[in-house]
């Protein structure tokens, strides 16, 4: 049988989907190819199609990493997202071959090296990737466990931050208090975000900035928890509200449409000088990015907040599309 290898479009979106979904059986078919033709869009990503007498059999996506990937030494990384054969077309060499599409694809962007992941279960996976010459790089485990309300009395006291006060006289249990609906929101965060896709670290990060109701930038050195989307974002857990920080390179900040951002509340700032603000409430997407392109920053931050009251559903559903949309961290 002979295979068939092109670079997928958007019409081609149901088609790699229906492929997919039998890979990644948690979503909704409609949902997952309209997920996958947005990510046709982008520069940074692509999806290449097998066929097999005109029968698509098989397909590999892939896109570029920033970020750090465990084990490599280089920026960007090509990195494989997923790849599926039908049952009845493997072991004949065809996801070899899409691997080399995508391997190739990486190279023409200027990749040395190329990634990927498994499930610790899926030993198949696993040999899968070590026959074509992947190194296995390091292993994670992710654990959880549920926690003793200890820090609720018995009357279930509503721990809203309108009732603390951060003057020297605050006590330790009124910070026990905040800090443990702050835990609760990140749990909650972190458990809608914890997805095949995405790697999640969680800890603590201050020395974070804000501005205040004069429009000043003030230091904030409490600690507040963080979670961490390898090579994406930050989620960040503070006392009002959540903050999502991420970045952009510079050229695709001066041409990104930023009518896909309409409803989010978000600052676009230098990471080289962190207090170097870009963007104003009221200002035009051509101000916008005539303010990025004057600039000497080679990458663009941008921080999105949401109320404390967003659903871990929402968040995922927000990360992942700065992930369609070529956003890094």
């Amino acid at each position: 049988m002979n295979l068939t290898i092109y670079k997928a479009k958007e019409e081609d979106a149901l088609t790699v989907a229906k492929l997919a979904i039998q890979m990644w059986e948690d979503n909704v078919l409609e949902e997952l190819a309209a997920e996958l033709a947005e990510l046709m869009k982008s520069p940074e990503a692509v999806i290449f199609l097998g066929e097999v007498d005109g029968q698509a059999i098989g397909f590999a996506q892939c896109q570029l990493r920033h970020d750090y990937v465990e084990g490599t030494e280089t920026s960007p990384v090509g990195y494989l997202e997923g790849i599926f054969i039908e049952e009845n077309y493997r072991k004949q060499g065809f996801a070899k071959r899409l691997l080399e599409a995508c391997e190739n694809w990486a190279k023409e962007q200027g990749c040395t090296e190329f990634a990927s992941d498994c499930e610790l279960e899926n030993t198949g996976s696993l040999k899968f990737h070590l026959s074509l010459g992947f190194e296995e790089a390091n292993r994670v485990i992710c654990f959880t466990k549920p926690l003793e309300t200890c820090c609720q009395s018995e009357e279930k006291e509503d721990i809203t931050t309108d009732k603390m006060s951060w003057e020297s006289n605050v006590s330790l249990d009124d910070l026990n208090k905040l800090y443990y609906r702050l835990e609760l929101k990140q749990t909650e965060l972190f458990q809608g975000l914890f997805h095949r896709c995405f790697e999640l670290k969680r800890g603590f990060y201050n020395g974070n900035y804000h501005r205040d109701k004069s429009g000043n930038n003030v230091m904030e050195y409490y600690p507040i928890p963080i979670i961490e989307v390898q090579g994406l974002c930050d989620v960040e857990t503070n006392v009002e509200n959540i903050t999502v920080s991420t970045k952009l390179t510079k050229q695709n900040a001066v041409e990104y449409n930023y009518g896909k951002l309409e409803g989010n509340s978000f600052e676009a700032y230098g990471v080289e000088d962190y207090l170097q603000d870009f963007y104003e409430p009221g200002m035009t997407t051509e101000e916008l990015q005539a303010a990025i392109k004057k600039s000497e920053e080679k990458e663009i931050g941008f921080s999105f907040k949401f109320g404390f009251d967003i659903t871990g559903n929402e968040m995922y559903e927000f990360v992942k599309m700065l992930r369609r949309e070529g956003f890094f961290y």
